[in-house]
């Protein structure tokens, strides 16, 4: 008999959950899947190199032995591709890009961008079924000459946000000089 379990751990805090787990009686060269649904994986889309572990316990009904493995990895957390103008005088707009990673329909998506004194944006952007490609494109506009900039440097923030995944994020700089 042997049982697979696929778990979502923390160092946040959180307690370690039971994503999705099967058991049966394995003939030799049979194979065990385990298969986990968006739902209930996309909520640690989020955190940041979230630890997954995959675990094997199985048990040896003929001559009573136990075998035990797990493997840990982590789940990389999507971000936005932002292009900017690479200096002054702006050439062209902050574009951002993002393809829906997730087997499912994001809805209630909105986008947010944010650059000091330059732009502001936050638009809703509909739905965006599985494997879709978002593409939005934001003017800039041009800060006043007398302005200066920490480092010479502008960050252009992007914020991605759905009711199935939040805080999705992107960030390039601009020279200022």
């Amino acid at each position: 008999m042997c049982r697979l379990a696929l778990r979502a751990t923390s160092y946040r805090g959180r307690e370690i959950q039971v994503m999705a787990e099967s058991s049966m009686l394995l003939e030799a060269g049979q194979e065990l899947t385990v298969a986990v649904k968006p739902a209930d994986y996309s909520r640690y889309l989020a955190d940041t190199d979230f630890p997954v572990s995959a675990i094997v316990h199985c048990v040896g009904v003929e001559n009573a032995s136990m075998w035990v493995d797990e493997v840990v990895d982590s789940v990389g957390a999507p971000e936005l591709a932002i292009t900017v103008p690479t200096a002054r005088p702006f050439s062209g707009p902050v574009t951002v890009r993002w393809k829906n990673p997730l087997p499912v329909t994001l809805t209630g998506c909105r986008l947010e961008i944010a650059a000091a004194g330059v732009l502001l944006e936050s638009r809703e952007v509909g739905d965006l079924a599985s494997g879709v490609e978002l593409s939005e494109a934001v003017a800039l506009k041009e800060p006043d000459a007398t302005k200066t900039w920490a480092n010479g440097h502008m960050q252009v923030v992007a914020t991605f946000t759905s009711k199935e995944l939040k805080d999705v994020v992107g960030c390039a700089d601009i020279k200022m000089e």
